[in-house]
């Protein structure tokens, strides 16, 4: 009788017992248990962050198994050099002082329901959380769903109670809001566009009239450019090396021919005065899949057109026809604005001529988000941005006002007919004389002014177009000019490519 293994020849001979191979013999259907130095460091370090989760140690070691990894536990944690217990214990520690904060002084019901809440948080972000990262990865994850969370509520918070703030007791008033100025309508009070400019503003290019200009460019373009249906011939000389390789590659051949001349180039015309730098302002509407909140002036990926840039958009309301009813004054918006609604971003950027025919996109690198490696086609997480929202150009126009308000609140203590006394919205006598001249309104829809201050801890007298209720808010508003910030071109891509294949 002879013993085989399928498709080999006999390994031993069942009549004098002989074994022709013994290593295939005894090992054929057993792989040895061989730990590198690599794999051993690994299972230490994997080990103090899951102990006795021998299934998610496996995860982070290709070749070995569960099954393995529960044997070399158990063979090995009796050995000098290897204190696994030591390694759980200081995990457990780590963990019990990262969830469990010291409780605060004064209710201890409540601060072990706030304990328990955060530590809900938190277990939920580490099951979310990618096996593979090691603890410091796991911190930072940590922290930037902490981060997001934060900006999740302020986002709520906005929406809820726009633009409020507290006036500040350490700091007067006017000394904290000596930017500001009271307007007593956006839409219709008077703001110079020229006045207190930033030094940038001197290196932008403006028009008398876009829309004039715009039409007589392209006109002339159509006249004088190449007609369509015409063959055009363009040679391109001293291209780098590092661009001929990469364009070859990305186009698909394996190796490099520099004799090759039929690699494609894609090649824009710019029209007159594209290349003079302006504000260009784009309408934009929200992805409605992408949940994260957008603040203004967060890097994100603008793709105007052809060109690209990493950009830090400033958001402001789209309010059609407000230019002609006398200003171009328009309220800065703190977040990108959820639903079908579209808002207005504002950069600086080439001029760019087109209007609604210009596409606009706005990406958000992963890599902000702490995401990072592949998918299962190879593609990077750099390469495959989140999609914030699309619109178009609406026009370049330095001259458009995007300003930010600031309410602040005060509350009725006395009250006869339209005469009140006002608290809590300044502390001190000289703040309510500095902002006696603006108009109050409040969240019912009256009207008023200061009339005179009351003492020395900011109460005041003011009187209204109508009786107020003691339920009542009495607020002031405040306005100051926001400016875009520079854009740059985006060639951080340049250096992904050719994408990377699994």
């Amino acid at each position: 009788m002879d013993v085989r293994v399928p498709g080999d020849a006999a390994l031993v001979d069942g009549d004098n017992g002989f074994v022709a191979d013994f290593g295939r013999f005894y090992f054929s259907s057993f792989d040895p248990d061989v730990w590198s130095a690599k794999e051993r460091a690994a299972f230490t370090k994997r080990y103090a962050l899951y102990p006795k989760q021998f299934g998610r140690i496996a995860r982070g070691l290709p070749h070995k198994t569960m099954q393995q990894c529960v044997v070399y536990y158990y063979l090995h944690k009796h050995l000098p050099g290897y204190d696994f217990k030591a390694l759980s214990t200081k995990s457990r520690e780590r963990k019990r002082k990262a969830r469990r904060p010291k409780k605060a002084k004064g209710s201890a019901l409540m601060a072990d329901i706030a304990a328990g809440s955060r530590k809900e948080h938190d277990a939920d972000d580490a099951d979310d959380a990618d096996d593979d990262l090691d603890l410091a990865e796991l911190e930072a994850y940590r922290a930037q769903q902490r981060r997001e969370r934060e900006a999740a509520k302020e986002e709520q918070q906005a929406a809820q109670f726009p633009d409020e703030v507290d006036t500040p007791l350490e700091v007067p008033a006017r000394q904290r809001f000596a930017r500001y100025r009271g307007l007593e309508s956006i839409y219709t009070s008077y703001w110079d566009p020229y006045e207190d400019l930033p030094p940038d503003y001197a290196r932008l290019f403006q028009f008398d009239d876009f829309s004039k200009t715009r039409k007589r460019v392209e006109s002339d373009a159509v006249l004088d450019g190449v007609a369509p249906g015409v063959r055009v011939s363009v040679w391109i000389k001293d291209v780098p090396a590092a661009a001929a390789e990469r364009a070859i590659r990305v186009r698909g051949h394996a190796e490099v021919d520099k004799k090759r001349d039929d690699v494609p180039f894609v090649l824009f015309g710019l029209l007159r005065h594209e290349h003079k730098k302006s504000v260009v302002n784009f309408t934009v509407t929200r992805n409605t899949e992408y949940d994260a909140p957008v603040k203004s002036k967060d890097p994100l990926l603008v793709c105007l057109g052809f060109r690209r840039y990493m950009a830090q958009p400033v958001y402001s309301q789209h309010v059609r026809n407000v230019g002609r009813r006398g200003n171009q004054v328009y309220k800065w918006e703190r977040f990108l604005p959820h639903g079908i609604g579209a808002a207005v971003g504002s950069i600086y950027a080439p001029v760019t001529f087109g209007g609604a025919n210009v596409p606009v996109v706005l990406l958000r690198m992963r890599a902000e988000g702490h995401e990072f490696g592949y998918d299962d086609l190879g593609v990077s997480a750099e390469q495959s941005p989140h999609l914030v929202g699309a619109g178009s150009v609406l026009d370049v126009a330095p001259t458009r006002i995007i300003t930010k308000r600031v309410v602040l609140s005060g509350h009725p203590y006395k009250l006869h007919k339209r005469t009140a006394t006002i608290r809590f919205m300044f502390f001190n006598a000289d703040d309510v004389r500095y902002f006696q001249p603006i108009t109050l309104h409040t969240k019912m829809g009256r009207t008023g002014h200061i009339k005179e201050s009351l003492g020395t801890h900011g109460y005041f007298k003011a009187h209204f177009d109508g009786p107020l209720s003691q339920m009542d808010t009495v607020l002031m508003s405040l306005y100051k000019r926001v400016y875009p910030r520079w854009a740059s071109l985006f060639v951080h891509s340049r250096d992904n490519l050719p994408l990377r294949t699994p």
